[in-house]
C-alpha cells in the first residue's frame, strides 16, 4: 500500500513518477511495524511519509492510535462538491461545485458527497448542531470564523449481510441553528432510501440552546423520522423526547460503542476533514469520552457517532 501511495502521489510532488525499491521497502515495512508495537508511529511517518500530508503528525499521543489514524486515512476518497442553496422558488437544491471553487483546506458550507442515495439502502444522519454565525456565508468567510464551532450533519449507509457502514455524505458550517436546521430537511429527505417515511432518520443533539433543532425539525419542516430518546435499558419515558439527550452516562456509553465499531472495522471512514479531527480528539479518563484538543474542534467526530449509534441503536444491557 505504501509503495502504490508513493507511486501515485510522486508525480504531484516530484515531476515525476517514484517506485520504491525492494530494499526501501524492506526498511519501510521493518520500521513500521516497530513504531507500530511501540505507538510511535506518528514519528516515524514524520521522517517517512508517502506524500507530504502524512508528514504532519501530532507529537503527542491521542484518543486515536497513530495506526487506526492512519488506516482511517488510508479509507479516505476524494468527494463530489456541491453547494446547498435556495432556488428562485425558494426551495433548497445542490449546485456542484468544480474542484477549483473549494479549498479542502476549509470545506465549511460545502456537501461532501462519495455516494449519492440508493431507493433499497438504509441511511441515518447524525447532526450536531452549534451557536453558529448570524448569516454566514461560505463567500465571505474570514480566517477569524474557523474559531466557531460548526453545526455538523453526517450521512452513513448502514451495512447490510455483515458489510460494513459507509459515511456517504458530510455538510459542515458556523449555522446557527434555523439555517442548520434546513439543511438536515434536506439530505434527510434525499437520503430517504427505503426508509417507509420517506426520510432518513435523523438524530440531532440537543443540549441548552441546541434543543431547539427539535422544533425547528417537528414543526416548521414536519420532518417524519427525528430519533426519539431511549433510555439505556430501552425504555421510552413517557413523553417523548426527540433527540439525543447528553448526560454524563449517555456520552460514555456513545463513545465507547463507537469506538468499538471502528476498531472492529464496521464501518468506513471517507472524509479526510474528519479523521482531521480525529487526530485532534484527546480522552477524557474523568468522564471516559473524547473532546478536541485546545483550540481544536470535535464537532465532525460528535455528529458521526451520533449517526452511527442512531443505526444501531444499543440502548439494552445486553448491547453493552
Amino acid at each position: 500500500a505504501h509503495a502504490k501511495r508513493v507511486e501515485n502521489t510522486s508525480p504531484q510532488w516530484t515531476g515525476s513518477t517514484v517506485r520504491l525499491d525492494m530494499e526501501q521497502l524492506y526498511f519501510y515495512e521493518l520500521n513500521y511495524e516497530s513504531a507500530r508495537e511501540a505507538n510511535t508511529l506518528n514519528l516515524f511517518l514524520t521522517n517517512y511519509p508517502a506524500e507530504p500530508e502524512e508528514g504532519f503528525q501530532h507529537s503527542t499521543a491521542g484518543a486515536f492510535t497513530f495506526e487506526s489514524l492512519d488506516k482511517f486515512q488510508r479509507m479516505c476518497e476524494e468527494p463530489e462538491y456541491y453547494e446547498i442553496m435556495k432556488n428562485p422558488k425558494g426551495k433548497l437544491e445542490k449546485i456542484r461545485l468544480s474542484d477549483e471553487e473549494v479549498n479542502p483546506d476549509d470545506l465549511r458550507g460545502v456537501l461532501c458527497i462519495w455516494e449519492k442515495p440508493k431507493p433499497s439502502e438504509k441511511y441515518v444522519l447524525g447532526a450536531d448542531p452549534a451557536g453558529g454565525i448570524m448569516e454566514w456565508d461560505r463567500r465571505i468567510r474570514f480566517t477569524v470564523d474557523r474559531d466557531t464551532d460548526n453545526a455538523v450533519c453526517e450521512v452513513i449507509r448502514v451495512g447490510r449481510h455483515g458489510k460494513p457502514d459507509v459515511q456517504v455524505a458530510e455538510y459542515a458550517a458556523p449555522l446557527i441553528i434555523p439555517d442548520f436546521s434546513p439543511i438536515c430537511d434536506y439530505l434527510g429527505r434525499w437520503y430517504a432510501g427505503s426508509d417507509e417515511c420517506e426520510a432518513a432518520l435523523l438524530i440531532p443533539e440537543t443540549h441548552g440552546v441546541n434543543t431547539t433543532i427539535i422544533p425547528e425539525l417537528l414543526q416548521r419542516f414536519q420532518y417524519p423520522n427525528v430519533y426519539v430518546w431511549k433510555y439505556l435499558d430501552g425504555a421510552q419515558s413517557r413523553v417523548p423526547k426527540h433527540g439525543w439527550q447528553p448526560t454524563q452516562e449517555s456520552n460514555k456509553a456513545l463513545f465507547l460503542k463507537a469506538l468499538d465499531w471502528l476498531g472492529k472495522n464496521r464501518i468506513i471512514v471517507k472524509s479526510n476533514a474528519l479523521v482531521g479531527e480525529f487526530r485532534d480528539c484527546t480522552s477524557d479518563w474523568i468522564t471516559a469520552t473524547l473532546r478536541a484538543k485546545w483550540g481544536r474542534h470535535d464537532d465532525r467526530v460528535r455528529a458521526f457517532f451520533l449517526a452511527v449509534w442512531g443505526a444501531h441503536d444499543w440502548t439494552t444491557f445486553a448491547d453493552f
